[in-house]
């Protein structure tokens, strides 16, 4: 080792304490930097969690559907006066027995007897094939008709529509008329 004189030896311990406290300082602010940017990602993660739900109440507040079996028809319609188009993405129609009928893009296999009739707030009509998706704009109703030939004697226990927006899925049961 070499020889240190005895009044320069404090004011080396001084510079290496001091620069020890600094690397503990920088390690203390990189932690608590990163702290605040781990909770500043959860609070974006949960306001985006709740801008999603409270989208999704305000979907099922304000569209409204029902269904029927009248003259050999599963008839559904689905009234929508949400401020934005919104889209008809599946229905799902389950039976007594357990068995479900599920129509999406996917699977629409259904005959040319069934299809669908778009109301528009100027009370003009637009009848196609039923191929989903379908859009719901604001003040729109939709009919759809669905032979009962294709459902078969089966009894209708519940159906069910899937609406979708840009941000959000809702699963919206539809009540008996």
């Amino acid at each position: 080792m070499r020889y240190c004189p005895r009044k320069y030896r404090s004011g080396i311990s001084s510079v290496v304490g001091i620069a020890a406290l600094i690397l503990i300082f920088i390690a203390i602010v990189g932690f608590l930097l990163t702290i605040l940017y781990r909770l500043t990602d959860f609070a974006q993660t949960i306001s985006k969690v709740l801008e999603e739900r409270a989208e999704s109440e305000s979907i099922v507040r304000t569209v409204h559907g029902v269904w029927s079996i009248e003259d050999s028809f599963l008839t559904i319609n689905i009234t929508s006066q949400y401020p934005q188009a919104i889209l008809l993405t599946g229905l799902t129609v389950v039976f007594t027995d357990g068995t479900k009928l599920i129509l999406s893009r996917y699977n629409t296999t259904l005959n040319n007897e069934s299809y669908v009739i778009i109301t528009k707030p100027n009370n003009t009509y637009i009848k196609t094939n039923l191929q989903l998706p379908i859009t719901l704009g604001p003040g729109h109703t939709i009919t759809i008709q669905i032979s009962s030939n294709y459902l078969g004697n089966r009894r209708i226990l519940t159906v069910t529509a899937i609406l979708a927006n840009p941000s959000t899925l809702v699963a919206l049961p539809l009540n008996q008329k």
